[in-house]
């Protein structure tokens, strides 16, 4: 069985590049942004960002408002794995 993960970089402020797992890409009601979940590769630690479609910069300085929206999201993909 072949197994396609769509990855992405992440470079911290130090500079250092590391490869993780993209789970879920989605854009809520009335905002601009995008929204990604994404995962270390062993699925230990998730993430969420939100990015720009013209922008390569991932921000993960979510609003308190942007939190309480992405949360049932966030919780759904951490824990029932959604991507496998």
């Amino acid at each position: 069985m072949v197994v396609f993960m769509d990855m992405i970089t992440i470079v911290d402020e130090n500079g250092n590049k590391k490869q993780m797992e993209v789970c879920l890409t989605f854009k809520l009601a009335n905002r601009l942004d995008s929204y990604v979940i994404y995962s270390e590769l062993d699925k230990s630690h998730y993430y969420i960002g939100k990015y720009m479609e013209d922008i390569i910069n991932l921000d993960t300085n979510l609003t308190n408002e942007e939190y309480q929206l992405c949360e049932s999201i966030f919780e759904r993909v951490v824990g029932e794995n959604v991507r496998d």
